[in-house]
């Protein structure tokens, strides 16, 4: 967990973190907080906010280059504009995006490649995205794809 923590310091503030905050990340960890939920609030913190712009449309663009890995389209970026002058906080915004079915289906390919070398079939991407929306933790596929075949078959 801490490393994973470290790497979310250093992912998205571009330095490393202080004993103090990866403590404060643990304890949210230990009360529940899953891995997305965590990467949201770095996402929606006032240094990821000011290291990208200080104002909405700049963090927001910042958002789909880092979370979905491409530039916003115009009414994709009007949309969540829209959400954040309607009152949704950073917070809120920023876990909608870490959840978001192309960000898990990227999570869910990543994993799949990490674990047994190859990106996950459209429908296993599809299920796992539902199951991460629904109840199911990253920790699950992460269990899941240890204990299968594929896996035992390269190790």
């Amino acid at each position: 967990r801490r490393g994973r923590i470290a790497g979310y310091y250093r992912t998205f503030l571009s330095r490393t973190g202080v004993p103090a905050g990866l403590s404060h990340w643990e304890r949210r960890m230990k009360a529940g907080w899953t891995f997305q939920r965590i990467e949201a609030g770095f996402l929606a913190s006032n240094e990821y906010y000011t290291r990208n712009g200080r104002n909405d449309r700049a963090w927001i663009t910042s958002l789909y280059r880092t979370v979905l890995e491409r530039e916003p389209t115009e009414p994709g970026l009007q949309y969540w504009l829209r959400q954040r002058r309607a009152g949704a906080n950073r917070q809120a915004v920023a876990y909608r995006f870490v959840m978001c079915d192309q960000a898990l289906a990227k999570l869910t390919n990543k994993r799949y490649r990490e674990f047994i070398n190859r990106d996950a079939h459209p429908i296993m991407q599809a299920s796992w995205t539902r199951r991460m929306q629904s109840s199911y933790r990253e920790e699950n596929l992460i269990g899941s794809l240890v204990s299968s075949t594929d896996y035992r078959a390269r190790h």
